[in-house]
């Protein structure tokens, strides 16, 4: 694995974890939103201090001043080997670089910390947009993780900060991240705001909030046309969006106010037209790898496809396009043309998505059978079976895994010769170890799918030396589109006969 860009005073492959923490709407705390595979802490069990200090914190940073990406650090990692360099992710917090290896105090919080959000994006799932857990997936509310305590623990460190950051869910309407810009208002020096929105709010509540921290915004604009937006950000309106993005930049300036994309299947054909809105405003744009679901994916199209995108692209007469807005045109169409290369040579080392983070690697088998980790299921039917219910078994240990992968610890019952509890928030291929751990590969197990039910897996494990075998249940999870939504996992230790059950 070749090391990022040189920089002689660069000494950190990332400074993410020696400068920033990302708290997401679980309680689980990261580096930063791109590694979901490592956590520095969890807010239910630790202080915001205690997180700071873990030793996973310290791992983690001690793992990139060696250039090592292994500590859920996969994402960039890809875009290095894909030679994506200009477009880096890690690169963004180059610039708020500690002066010390090990600070006393984080210069950035990003506060990702609700999932409440009035749209039901075409990309987005339920962990994200509580309208799409509620309506889509039916699924029961994320339960609150942000206690009182924790937002006294917070008062701490946010006069030390340089940068706070809210991300969604929609920060103009969850409560948790309206309490934090309220903290954040009080201070005498608030520290440089960010504020993530999707645009469809301008309501005298955020007004106050523009007033008193004068906030930097990044609108979310996932087309250039209404056909195209309308049908991606389900729920919201693209003029109605657009206006609000001008009354925003008259009210802020246009120093104060980006617009982020989603780039992907469904809206490629429009990005130089959406770059051309922001050349207008003279406002910059930033751009998201959408990796999942995979339909809306280009990096999950196949040689022809891809092609297909890169070539009109290439064709794009983009010349209104001037700085800022060009760059980020060339980076993107540049990284597209990289992830060509990268299919057209067929090298499987790299698992059957060619090394894409989050892409199932390996042989088939219970984490490896879909484009989806741990959804190990076709992603449509035309006529989807009933949902499974949303209340599991109460003799069986429940998880829920969505389609990036994350599992979610939703019931626990009986005893488990592993660590359910660490599997939760991780990505599906902790738990796949934790399994393998304690019950072998799954080679040795019996995996069968029921000739009535398409959307339902059985396995049984082998014996983990104690006299136990596990028995597992895995039922897809649907919207009523047929759409696959995730899986929901169903776990049950049963002892051997003759043999006592630890």
């Amino acid at each position: 694995m070749r090391a990022a860009a040189p920089q002689a005073d660069r000494w950190s492959a990332c400074y993410a974890p020696h400068t920033a923490m990302y708290f997401d709407q679980f309680g689980k705390v990261r580096a930063c939103c791109q590694n979901t595979g490592v956590y520095l802490g969890d807010v239910a069990t630790q202080s915001v201090r205690e997180i700071w200090e873990s030793a996973e914190a310290e791992r983690m940073r001690g793992t990139l001043e060696h250039n090592d990406f292994s500590a859920g650090c996969d994402f960039c990692e890809w875009q290095l080997r894909e030679g994506n360099e200009d477009i880096l992710f890690a690169r963004q917090y180059d610039v708020l670089a500690p002066d010390a290896r090990r600070p006393t105090w984080p210069k950035l919080m990003e506060f990702s910390v609700t999932n409440t959000c009035n749209l039901a994006c075409v990309m987005c799932n339920g962990d994200w947009s509580s309208t799409i857990r509620s309506k889509r997936e039916r699924r029961p509310p994320i339960p609150p993780a942000y206690r009182d305590g924790f937002y006294e623990e917070l008062a701490e460190f946010l006069p030390h900060l340089e940068q706070a950051k809210f991300l969604g869910g929609e920060p103009f309407l969850g409560q948790e991240p309206l309490r934090i810009m309220e903290m954040l208002a009080a201070l005498p020096e608030p520290p440089v705001v960010t504020i993530t929105t999707n645009g469809t709010l301008y309501t005298s509540r955020v007004q106050r909030i523009l007033d008193a921290l004068v906030p930097n915004l990044v609108i979310s604009l996932d087309g250039a046309s209404t056909a195209t937006y309308d049908a991606i950000r389900v729920g919201a309106h693209f003029p109605d969006v657009l206006a609000n993005l001008d009354r925003f930049r008259a009210e802020l300036g246009p120093g104060r106010v980006s617009i982020t994309h989603c780039l992907m299947t469904s809206n490629w054909h429009e990005f130089a037209e959406l770059l051309g809105i922001a050349e207008e405003r003279d406002l910059m744009v930033g751009v998201n790898v959408v990796r999942f679901p995979q339909e809306q994916s280009l990096y999950q199209l196949d040689a022809d496809d891809l092609a297909h995108v890169v070539g009109s692209l290439r064709a794009t007469d983009v010349s209104m396009l001037t700085s800022h807005r060009l760059a980020t045109w060339n980076g993107h169409l540049a990284a597209l043309e990289h992830r060509l290369e990268v299919i057209r040579r067929d090298d499987r080392t790299l698992g059957n998505a060619h090394g894409l983070p989050g892409a199932p690697k390996g042989p088939p088998g219970i984490f490896g059978r879909s484009p989806w980790p741990g959804v190990p299921f076709k992603e449509h039917l035309v006529d989807p079976p009933p949902l499974t219910p949303a209340v599991p078994a109460p003799e069986a240990t429940a998880v829920e895994i969505g389609f990036d992968g994350r599992v979610q610890v939703v019931h626990v019952a009986g005893s488990l010769p592993f660590g359910i509890h660490e599997a939760d928030g991780a990505h599906a291929d902790v738990l796949g170890e934790q399994l393998h751990g304690s019950f072998g590969h799954l080679d040795t197990w019996t995996i069968t799918a029921p000739a009535d039910h398409e959307d339902q897996v059985r396995i049984r494990t082998g014996d983990d030396g104690s006299g136990s075998v596990l028995d597992i249940q895995i039922d897809a999870r649907r919207d009523d589109d047929g759409q696959l939504l995730g899986a929901r996992y169903l776990f049950a230790v049963t002892a051997l006969p003759d043999r006592h059950h630890r």
